[in-house]
């Protein structure tokens, strides 16, 4: 979907992925805020690069039988209201009271 697309100081706000999206090979320099963001479908970090230290607040993800790819610098999380949270490997694990749920 993004393929090789250069990112610079980029916000994505209480976007909503569906399936297919891609950010393979995509470049992001600056800031990356992913605040608010849904994944419901399948999704490809696969060669991106510049996500380490990404801003990864209340990002949920569907929970659904599909094929995900996150940058090595990132983790999925259960969340108590059966979707998923996705957060920095660096940060330290969420319970309930703050999973965004």
């Amino acid at each position: 979907m993004f393929g090789t697309t250069t990112f610079i100081d980029v916000a994505f706000i209480e976007a909503t992925f569906n399936s297919g999206t891609t950010f393979g090979w995509a470049t992001f320099t600056g800031f990356a805020f992913f605040d608010g963001a849904a994944f419901s479908g399948d999704a490809g970090f696969e060669g991106a690069t510049g996500l380490e230290g990404a801003k990864l607040h209340d990002v949920r993800i569907a929970p659904a039988e599909v094929e995900r790819r996150w940058p090595a610098a990132w983790r999925e999380e259960p969340s108590v209201d059966g979707w998923r949270t996705l957060r920095l490997a660096a940060e330290p694990s969420g319970g309930p009271e703050d999973s965004g749920g």
